[in-house]
């Protein structure tokens, strides 16, 4: 008799387990932010080591053709990289968002960057906040269109 109370103690358990696990709706798919945040990650990775292992032709490839004053700002990101050497660049993302509409990306985040002067002297650090908004181009590939803020370049 026990072993019948048990079988059917068990077989009611697992009835039941099923049951109870079919009733909690499966998981929904990640969350557009969790993407925006992924994909800001992967660019700012990617601008962040063309810009330590700086070639002005290979961090120019991160900017968007169409980038409002795009020469000005590669200029400026090449003087910085003349007056001193990055020794490190690290952020933090506060916040990154799709525009789906018109294929952007907009984040938000702070940096330090560390610099050590051209002829010597103690590195030099550096912090803010920036805005990135990067543009997905007609092939696919998304590339930095605006920069405002304290620019880490």
């Amino acid at each position: 008799m026990r072993k019948i109370c048990v079988l059917i103690l068990s077989l009611s358990f697992f009835a039941g387990y099923g049951y109870a696990k079919d009733a909690v709706p499966p998981k929904a798919q990640a969350p557009q932010a969790d993407e925006a945040f992924v994909l800001t990650n992967k660019l700012l990775a990617r601008m962040v080591l063309t810009y330590q292992n700086y070639l002005k032709d290979m961090f120019s490839m991160n900017i968007a053709q169409d980038a409002p004053l795009r020469d000005e700002f590669i200029d400026q990101v090449d003087r910085n990289v003349n007056a001193g050497k990055v020794l490190e660049l690290n952020y933090f993302i506060n916040q990154a968002l799709f525009d789906g509409g018109k294929k952007t990306l907009s984040a938000r985040f702070n940096w330090e960057k560390r610099v050590q002067p051209q002829g010597g002297g103690e590195a030099v650090l550096s912090k803010g906040e920036a805005e990135a908004v990067f543009k997905q181009q007609t092939d696919g590939e998304w590339l930095l269109y605006q920069i405002s803020g304290d620019n880490p370049f």
